[in-house]
C-alpha cells in the first residue's frame, strides 16, 4: 500500500508539473495573442489617422478646385495680366488732364466761395432771375 501511496503521490506531482507547463504555454500564447493585438491595433489607428489627414487634404483641394474654377479667381488672374473684361471701357487720362480738373475744380470751390459771400437778397435774385 505503501508503494501504491507513493506511485500515488508521484503521480499527482508529475501530473501537477505537467499541468504547470501547459497552464504555461497557456498564458505564453494569451500573452503573444495580445501584444499581437496590440500591434495590429496600432497599425489600424494609423490607418484611420492617414484616412482623416487624406480626407482633409481632399476636402481642402475641393475648396481650392472650386476656388480656381470660380469666375472671380478669373477675373483676379486677368487682373494681374491686365486684361480688361468685355463689357468693361478703357479710359487712359493724361496727367496734363489731371492738373486741368485740378484746376477747374479749384475754380468751382473758389465761386461757390463767391457765391457764399453774397448777401441774401443777391441769392434770392440770383436764384429766381437767372439760370
Amino acid at each position: 500500500m505503501n508503494d501504491k501511496k507513493k506511485v500515488s503521490l508521484v503521480l499527482i506531482k508529475v501530473s501537477l508539473l505537467m499541468g504547470m507547463v501547459v497552464l504555461g504555454f497557456v498564458i505564453f500564447a494569451i500573452y503573444k495573442e495580445t501584444q499581437q493585438k496590440k500591434q495590429k491595433q496600432l497599425v489600424i489607428d494609423a490607418l484611420i489617422e492617414e484616412k482623416n489627414r487624406i480626407n482633409r487634404d481632399n476636402a481642402t483641394m475641393q475648396e481650392k478646385l472650386a476656388y480656381y474654377s470660380s469666375s472671380d479667381y478669373a477675373e483676379k488672374k486677368s487682373r494681374e495680366l491686365n486684361m480688361q473684361s468685355p463689357d468693361e471701357h478703357l479710359i487712359v487720362v493724361k496727367p496734363s488732364m489731371i492738373k486741368k480738373n485740378i484746376i477747374e475744380q479749384l475754380v468751382n470751390i473758389s465761386s461757390q466761395e463767391k457765391k457764399e459771400s453774397l448777401s441774401n437778397y443777391q441769392k434770392w435774385w440770383n436764384y429766381l432771375f437767372k439760370y
